[in-house]
């Protein structure tokens, strides 16, 4: 169906051809020539038009000698010098549609007074397109066109965007030196200062001049204008000479947020802006600063704000918690802007966690002050508690350790330096009274947190399916930030406080997780080695653990599977669904966070990140494979030195020997005469062996080299309270029966029988059944026999007999399968030996 337009073309010359054999229709657009032809009534030709208008007398010469026929002769733009005296003679004999070009018919048809400046934009290439997408621009019942959405319809063409909206059009403007020049050249950029001026648009009247391209200075300082009033950081009043009417101010805000979203826009917008806003005296009508954290997110805002909140700051170093609570609350609005870059989120996200870290010490170390000086179980769980506990300043302070190269220098020396410094203070005076509690308490335990040591009976010894995370120095903080991101995906959390050994050291905290470790631990020193043991077992090191960690499983009927995490990743977490089918208990582990932990301390604290991103997705496939739950745990914490701190270590402990072992934050055995250090007796943290000792502080020991930035071994509620985690599926997964096989590894017939057993489950109500299929495999692997099960859950074990017939002896095999696995979780070879076998031949 043709479009509107065609058939006002159509019904025009219907008119012209009842009363005319020959129409002489000139255009000197050249936009009408394709649409004419496709509405010519019927018996009327059009010649083609071949540069010169003889052609069009050639055909009609040909074809009509005696003017027989009807004819359109339609007449384009004459090439310069083309001699027209044939076409004048036509003209004068003829009907003539003089100027029938694109502007009349939009006059004629649909009431379009145009401009002169349209008039001139009405030809060309942009012009013949505007004719073949008439509808897709105007509809198909319009019946007055206004001269504003032509010259939006031709912008849009020439730039060859399909949005109706001319924001992207002021955007591309103002940032992209190529549409600007497409767009002059195209003669069009008058056409931009009508939409812009159009009142049912963008209705912005002031400083733009009609038949002249837009000033882009102007545009800029409408985009700030319209963003700071809407916002009501500043009144429109005093804004008023670079503001749109009233009802266009949000639609201003909408093209500089879409700007600023496009990330390909973003660099270049907040460039074009800023220049134009320097000396326009804008900012100084801002009145609300904490409106002003809701503007768009141009970069010069956030200058802005950074600069008129720092001269808000009180005299005192940091501010006080009034100056606090306010930067706290204007950042974290304001990185809910979309459309920030990278760099200034970053900026604004150290903001808050700066003020909030000022905030929280100021609090805690106001409330420490009125301790007793008995408080280790208290100390210990606030340190732990989920909400609003101490490990909250260790986070805020991984945001604001480092700089990362952010511009918000003024903010950094007033701010971000100030709450470093807080922060160390707080880890020195919360250190010396842990142990300084400690000490006056006497016992290494505090009220309703469990110890460290039973890690393998309380959470991996217990119904179900249950896979193993270890992550070598998972401080507090670091766990809750996992248990974040396990609620994210869906998971239900449990965490735990726990209270882990000492000294707090990889050696000593893998041991503790074993299991049996909550029967009989203990901890000698061996020609200066720290060596752990649980019962007579002697674990110096990794294989040790590993190999006492599957014996004791193996006694317990159970078979462990230890792998770094990204091993069971693999492959689409082949390993981990593997382990899954076989029945075993994974236990994953990654010493990432230990390895880079100074790394981290100097460098940014985002390594962290990525490798909690990792363990995320360790919980995820394991959930996903099966596992009912997944529990994690760590060995130990750590502690971040200030690296202003004195270099020298903890007087009296820069000797060592073979009884006494010694580290950054600890020794143990036997230590050299006048070591000032705390002394925990072996007796008093809960298991047996040599005594610990640690600083009273967040010292450390004078070792060669001196310490590091991260470090841990010692006592401090970063070092030695955990935060354990429990992991389950939102919906929890149901129970299983779990299956087994009951055969002879030999027989002596090609008949013969076996068993299936399914053990008891604890609530057969909400557990799921098994459909288990049973074959007999022969050397080659091909099932020649095979049976299916459906073993219901049941609260008594269950025994399915079952006779295996063979086609002939030899070496074959038992498996069994759960419905649609293609590998079994159970395989048993079983010799067929039969008397006058043909031995295969």
């Amino acid at each position: 169906m043709t479009d509107l337009l065609r058939r006002h073309l159509r019904h025009k010359l219907e008119q012209l051809f009842d009363s005319h054999r020959v129409v002489v229709w000139e255009d000197d657009s050249g936009a009408l020539e394709k649409a004419l032809r496709e509405v010519l009534p019927a018996g009327v030709e059009m010649p083609e038009f071949k540069g010169n208008p003889l052609s069009i007398r050639a055909a009609m010469d040909l074809g009509d000698a005696w003017l027989e026929k009807r004819w359109l002769l339609y007449v384009p733009p004459l090439p310069e010098g083309v001699d027209a005296e044939w076409l004048t003679d036509c003209i004068q004999a003829f009907q003539h549609a003089p100027k029938a070009n694109l502007a009349w018919a939009l006059e004629e048809f649909f009431g379009l007074p145009a401009s002169q400046h349209l008039r001139n934009s009405l030809r060309g290439p942009a012009a013949v397109k505007l004719v073949d997408e008439f509808s897709r621009h105007f509809g198909d019942s319009v019946e007055r066109l206004r001269e504003e959405a032509v010259a939006l319809a031709l912008l849009r063409i020439a730039l060859g965007t399909t949005t109706p909206d001319p924001g992207p059009i002021v955007v591309r403007y103002l940032t992209s030196e190529g549409d600007r020049a497409r767009l002059q050249d195209a003669g069009l950029l008058p056409l931009l200062t009508v939409v812009i001026k159009d009142k049912e648009g963008l209705a912005l009247r002031r400083h733009l001049s009609d038949g002249q391209a837009p000033d882009r200075a102007v545009l800029a300082r409408c985009l700030a204008a319209a963003s700071l009033v809407e916002a009501k950081a500043a009144e429109a009043k005093a804004l008023s000479n670079h503001l749109p009417d009233p009802a266009a101010r949000a639609r201003w805000v909408q093209v500089l947020e879409q700007g600023l979203a496009d990330s390909g826009t973003r660099s270049r917008l907040n460039k074009a802006i800023e220049g134009e806003l320097t000396g326009s005296g804008m900012f100084d009508e801002i009145m609300d600063l904490a409106a002003l954290a809701h503007v768009p997110a141009l970069r010069v805002f956030d200058e802005v704000l950074a600069r008129r909140l720092l001269a808000e700051k009180p005299s005192q170093e940091a501010g006080d918690p009034a100056w606090w609570r306010r930067l706290a609350e204007i950042a974290v609005a304001r990185q809910c802007q979309a459309g920030l870059d990278a760099e200034t989120r970053r900026g604004w996200a150290q903001v808050a966690a700066a003020a909030r870290l000022l905030e929280l010490v100021n609090q805690r170390g106001q409330a420490l002050a009125t301790y007793p000086q008995e408080c280790f179980d208290r100390l210990a769980q606030e340190y732990a508690e989920a909400a609003g506990g101490d490990w909250q300043i260790e986070a805020l302070f991984r945001q604001v350790a480092q700089d990362d190269g952010l511009a918000w220098l003024d903010l950094r020396e007033s701010l971000l330096e100030p709450a470093r410094r807080a922060y160390h203070r707080w880890v020195g005076e919360v250190a010396r009274r842990f142990v300084q509690a400690l000490e006056a308490k006497g016992r290494y335990a505090a009220e309703g947190m469990r110890s460290q040591l039973r890690f393998w009976a309380d959470w991996v010894d217990v119904p179900g399916r249950v896979a193993v995370l270890i992550v070598d120095a998972l401080r507090a903080d670091l766990s809750y930030a996992l248990a974040e991101r396990a609620r994210a995906a869906g998971h239900a959390t449990e965490a735990q406080a726990v209270l882990g050994v000492l000294p707090a050291r990889t050696e000593v905290g893998m041991a503790a997780l074993l299991p049996r470790a909550q029967d009989s631990f203990s901890l000698a020193v061996e020609q200066g080695r720290l060596v752990p043991s649980i019962g007579d077992s002697r674990l110096p090191g990794v294989t040790e653990r590993t190999r006492f960690l599957e014996r004791v499983a193996r006694e317990q009927g159970r078979v462990v599977e230890r792998r770094p995490v990204e091993e069971f990743l693999a492959s689409r977490s082949a390993a981990l669904k593997q382990a899954y089918r076989d029945r075993k208990v994974p236990v994953a582990h990654t010493t990432d966070v230990d390895d880079g932990g100074e790394i981290a301390a100097k460098v940014s604290f985002e390594l962290f990140d990525k490798i909690l991103d990792t363990c995320a997705r360790f919980v995820d496939a394991a959930l996903e494979a099966g596992f009912t739950e997944v529990v994690v745990a760590g060995d130990h914490g750590f502690i971040v030195r200030d690296p202003e701190a004195a270099s020298g270590g903890v007087p009296g402990t820069e000797s060592a020997g073979g009884g006494w072992a010694r580290g950054l934050r600890y020794g143990a055995g036997k230590p050299p005469a006048g070591v000032e250090l705390a002394q925990l007796h072996a007796s008093s943290l809960g298991w047996t062996g040599c005594d610990v000792f640690v600083p009273r502080g967040p010292q450390c020991l004078a070792m060669p080299g001196g310490a590091g930035l991260f470090v841990h071994g010692g006592l401090s509620p970063q070092e030695s309270v955990l935060v354990f985690l429990r992991i389950r599926p939102a919906t929890p997964t149901a129970e299983m029966p779990d299956v087994s096989l009951e055969a002879a590894q030999g027989v002596s017939g090609l008949t013969f029988k076996i068993a299936v057993l399914a053990a008891s489950v604890s609530r057969p109500m909400l557990a799921a059944g098994r459909v288990i299929r049973v074959t007999l495999e022969d050397a080659a692997g091909k099932a020649v026999w095979e049976a299916s099960l459906d073993v219901k859950p049941a609260p008594a074990a269950q025994r399915f007999a079952l006779t295996v017939t063979a086609r002939r002896g030899g070496l074959h095999s038992l498996s069994l399968y759960d419905a649609g696995e293609p590998s079994p979780f159970l395989k048993q070879p079983v010799k067929i030996e039969v008397l006058g076998d043909d031995f295969g031949f």
